[in-house]
């Protein structure tokens, strides 16, 4: 099993992707699955490969970019959620390119998990989720570091949005925010510098597949991407089956528009990304052929799509 999950630009005009592999024949491989970690060529060529691992099973999730010229991916690693460090000279050779790496438990928590990552100034802040002990309930997770050293500033699981996860951070001026899921709704939410709540909103229908997975910031508040099996609600409508769905919503959480994308078959987005004249770029999957989707290559496919909001 070799799968990828982020991909970063780099200098020379390739890319470093992450991921997991349980292939035992890369450098660095241990005996379970491990971080799958690689440099492409900008003309799509291998520049190396290698495996970031212990003996408990590991997995990158994002990798970015950091301040510094090097980067930073987070995961998992057993119980504890991960975040590798990585040199500038990663692009070039994956020999002596780690800075540092650490795992992180959440006290009273197991199955902590990092999802996304970004840089904030000196400290690197993570969002995820974690799983209580007694009770197997994930709740999100919030998670800040210190970029240069790795040291831990603050770790904790926000137990009032529970069985719930965060799959993405983004940074904003009095501190972060956060999208994902609560239960059968998604959720949005931020939080101050240290991790403490501030407000909280949650949407969705009458389905229990509604859920956020990725959050750009704007002027005037955010747009979020994720996927919805509901018709009703902050749900405008369905395509059939799942469907991408985006919305708009003000700096407070006020929803602002809500619209879905796909066929009759089941339609995800997995990330949005800001264009150019109120446009925006998601990218997901699909496997239907009618409605917003031209075409089908067969079973599961990419899906990339321009949406202009009004």
């Amino acid at each position: 099993m070799d799968e990828l999950s982020s991909v970063v630009a780099t200098s020379d005009g390739g890319c470093l992707v992450t991921g997991i592999t349980s292939s035992t024949d890369l450098p660095g491989s241990s005996s379970s699955t491990d971080v799958l970690l690689a440099k492409i060529s900008g003309t799509g060529t291998l520049d190396w490969v290698a495996a970031i691992g212990t003996a408990e099973s590991e997995r990158g999730n994002t990798i970015i970019k950091t301040a510094d010229g090097g980067f930073a991916l987070t995961g998992y690693s057993g119980d504890h959620f991960l975040v590798v460090k990585l040199k500038a000279s990663a692009e070039q050779s994956p020999d002596g390119m780690i800075d540092w790496q650490e795992r992180y438990l959440v006290p009273g928590h197991k199955g902590c998990t990092g999802y996304s990552i970004t840089q904030d100034g000196d400290a690197l802040v993570i969002g995820g989720r974690a799983l209580g002990m007694d009770i197997a309930r994930p709740g999100p997770l919030f998670g800040k570091l210190d970029v240069a050293t790795g040291n831990l500033l603050t770790a904790r699981v926000l137990e009032n949005h529970g069985d719930g996860l965060a799959f993405d951070i983004e940074t904003i001026g009095s501190g972060y925010v956060l999208a994902g899921r609560s239960g059968c709704e998604a959720l949005v939410f931020s939080v101050d510098k240290n991790g403490n709540p501030g407000w909280v909103r949650t949407y969705g229908g009458a389905g229990c597949l509604d859920l956020f997975r990725s959050i750009v910031v704007t002027s005037d508040g955010y747009v979020l991407v994720g996927e919805t099996n509901s018709k009703n609600g902050d749900i405008p409508g369905s395509k059939g089956g799942i469907d991408v769905w985006l919305m708009k919503i003000g700096n407070d959480g006020t929803r602002i528009s809500s619209y879905t994308f796909g066929g009759k078959d089941d339609d995800k987005g997995d990330e949005v990304l800001t264009g150019s004249a109120d446009s925006y770029m998601i990218v997901g999957s699909t496997r239907s052929k009618s409605g917003d989707v031209s075409g089908n290559k067969g079973l599961s496919d990419i899906w990339a799509l321009e949406v202009k909001l009004p």
